[in-house]
């Protein structure tokens, strides 16, 4: 069968009116599709085609759940950002702009499940005898706190990267609890149960994919940066790729958190930290005119006795804290990149 190409709510049509499954897709950046031929009797050809140049992915597994793998880039403001700012102890730290003072959808508060203004709702008829029916075509794509603000017959909570993704839905009489392991499997999740509530929680090797994949996506558009902010946003977008997943974990367990770790010696984020390092000195031994020095020699200096601090916050922001024999004492002090 042939797709025209089109948004990913034609596409949503298309599948599900073709393959008579349900059919859910998740995206971070609404993205036009190109044409494609699907045939619908061969699933690996199916996969193949969709996975081969298309914005969506097939998720693994039989179901008809794509997603562009992609978070939405009002998550991360400072990755965006096209000025300096440094997060550390010697200097006060910033909390970063969350969602709700940018405007954004946000929801920090896990009490207030409540859809911003504008979005569309949830039929109020969508869960009947435990079975969900979400198949409108005209509808607007469905955020994750639309959903989180239905009426389930147990609490539903998201966990807040998944909060601004949008979701595309048409599925017909599928049980409850089916219908929200679906939705958590096409964010790259799963949802547990309890008797209180569904919860759709992170797969944090998933996720950590996916993040890398949004970061290198808003980088690959910084083509006007400064050499030194695009070092800076590189090394927070290379810092969070050569983490392990449980330090992703710790890193994104909360909205707005932004720890500091000592980086351990010969570890990836400590090679990490070296080229950010010798790029910024490169770069600033390469300025003309005058301007900060502070990465040049700085390695010949190091106080090896202490360790290298990565700031570093969840909204798209890293510092590297140094610590640096000052050539006039014999006492070294945290010098801030």
């Amino acid at each position: 069968m042939a797709f025209k190409g089109g948004t990913p709510d034609q596409f949503l049509n298309f599948v599900a009116a073709n393959s008579n499954q349900p059919v859910i897709i998740a995206v971070g950046k609404r993205e036009t599709l190109k044409p494609m031929v699907l045939d619908f009797s061969n699933r690996n050809s199916l996969v193949q085609t969709v996975n081969e140049g298309q914005a969506l992915k097939v998720r693994a597994g039989l179901d008809y759940v794509f997603s562009d793998n992609l978070f939405p880039v009002n998550l991360f403001p400072s990755l965006s950002s096209q000025t300096m700012r440094f997060v550390g102890n010697r200097r006060t730290a910033i909390q970063e702009p969350d969602a709700v003072s940018s405007g954004q959808v946000s929801n920090s508060d896990p009490s207030d499940t409540s859809p911003p203004a504008g979005e569309p709702k949830l039929p109020s008829d969508f869960l009947t005898k435990g079975m969900v029916t979400i198949d409108d075509p005209k509808s607007l794509p469905f955020s994750l706190n639309v959903l989180a603000a239905g009426t389930w017959s147990k609490k539903l909570t998201v966990f807040w990267l998944f909060d601004p993704v949008m979701l595309y839905i048409d599925v017909k009489n599928m049980p409850e609890r089916q219908f929200l392991s679906l939705v958590a499997k096409t964010l790259g999740g799963q949802l547990a149960v309890t008797d209180t509530g569904y919860e759709i929680q992170p797969n944090w090797q998933v996720v950590q994919t996916e993040l890398n994949t949004t970061f290198s996506s808003i980088l690959s558009r910084q083509t006007k940066l400064s050499q030194p902010i695009l070092l800076r946003h590189e090394l927070f977008a290379s810092s969070v790729q050569a983490m392990t997943s449980d330090e992703v974990a710790d890193l994104f367990s909360v909205q707005g958190k932004y720890p500091t770790y000592d980086i351990p010696p010969g570890s990836a984020v400590a090679t990490v930290a070296l080229n950010y390092i010798n790029d910024l000195a490169s770069y600033e031994a390469s300025q003309e005119t005058r301007g900060p020095r502070t990465a040049v020699g700085i390695l010949n200096r190091i106080d090896n006795r202490a360790a290298v601090r990565l700031h570093i916050t969840n909204t798209g922001n890293a510092t590297l804290a140094v610590p640096a024999f000052n050539q006039r004492a014999n006492r070294s002090t945290y010098i801030d990149l």
